[in-house]
């Protein structure tokens, strides 16, 4: 039924997509995929190449996988400038690129589709490198059961915490499941009933093994050897931006030299390695509470600690010890 479907909508399908949401769809889904120019990504359910147009100029390499040959014949033409795209006839049940295989994988309303959505999940995290990032944009739980008939769905969407476990229970990190302002719209054949529902976009990415200690070690050796943000801004290959998508980015934010000050004594503080100068965003008052999560050797906690004088507290958080006592030494 969905392969027919899609057989005699293949060349009236941009034309019917564009009538039911919008670009916008492809640039949320994009800027959570955390790609890079020497990403290799994979469009999974990608029908007549939507998403792949906005992938391909971002990224090395896109497998466009479909199980529609007449939506595949649709997308090479639509594809046709681009020069880094690899096409594969195949169900989202059974991908045929290798495990840990590429950098990104994006469904944009392939999971309605699907018959086993879990299962297609587990799918696309197994061909995922470690550090790569997984993007699913689809429809949330709605009642239009008519679009089982006139648009061959399989699932009326799904409820976001449902998604949130899938993604958890298929082994991937950082996940969040949000709204991505965006609606489908569409109009019954039949009833003319108008359904409007609400778009999802469901992101996680695979574990990075021993990532957490690749990270401890990095900033531990900085607390000892007293290398700040002003001395070399080498990266260990441990800790190559392309694979770093399973760390939140507050963790691994590049110093800028802006950050270096011009007193030894500020440069001990500045070993935190944070840029910025958020104490004075936060607009601190005389005798508030302050936590600093991340505090390193106290670049923020120090100046926190004036604002918010005698009667304030402010208290300084981080996962090394050889940190904390750089920051009570300066203290």
């Amino acid at each position: 039924m969905r392969t027919e479907y899609f057989a005699q909508v293949a060349g009236q399908w941009d034309a019917l997509r564009a009538s039911m949401f919008s670009d916008a769809v492809r640039s949320a889904a994009l800027a959570r995929a955390a790609l890079h120019p020497q990403s290799i990504a994979a469009d999974l359910g990608a029908g007549t190449g939507f998403i792949s147009e906005g992938l391909a100029p971002l990224v090395a390499t896109v497998h466009v996988v479909d199980n529609s040959p007449e939506m595949l014949v649709v997308a090479r033409q639509n594809l046709a400038q681009f020069n880094n795209i690899e096409y594969h006839l195949a169900d989202g049940a059974s991908i045929p690129l290798p495990d840990a295989s590429v950098d990104a994988v994006l469904a944009n309303m392939y999971l309605h589709h699907a018959p086993d959505p879990f299962a297609a999940i587990q799918e696309m995290a197994r061909i995922l490198r470690p550090g790569g990032r997984l993007v699913i944009t689809d429809s949330d739980e709605h009642p239009y059961a008519w679009l089982r008939e006139e648009h061959s769905d399989l699932w009326l969407g799904f409820p976001r915490p449902q998604v949130h476990t899938w993604l958890e229970q298929a082994g991937l990190v950082n996940v969040r499941v949000e709204d991505t302002s965006e609606v489908c719209s569409c109009t019954s054949q039949g009833t003319q009933e108008r359904a409007e529902v609400t778009i999802f976009a469901a992101t996680g990415a695979k574990p990075q093994p021993g990532m957490r200690q690749a990270v401890q070690d990095h900033y531990r050796q900085i607390a000892v050897t007293g290398s700040s943000c002003c001395g070399s801004k080498d990266t260990p290959a441990s800790l190559d931006a392309s694979r770093l998508a399973a760390i939140p980015l507050d963790v691994i934010q590049p110093a800028a030299s802006s950050c270096c000050a011009p007193d030894p004594a500020q440069a001990e503080a500045d070993l935190s390695l944070g840029c910025g100068t958020p104490v004075e965003l936060a607009g601190l008052k005389p005798g508030e509470m302050v936590l600093d999560i991340g505090s390193g050797a106290g670049a923020d906690v120090f100046p926190a600690a004036r604002r918010v004088g005698p009667q304030g507290r402010v208290f300084g958080l981080d996962m090394l010890e050889e940190m904390l006592a750089r920051a009570r030494a300066t203290a």
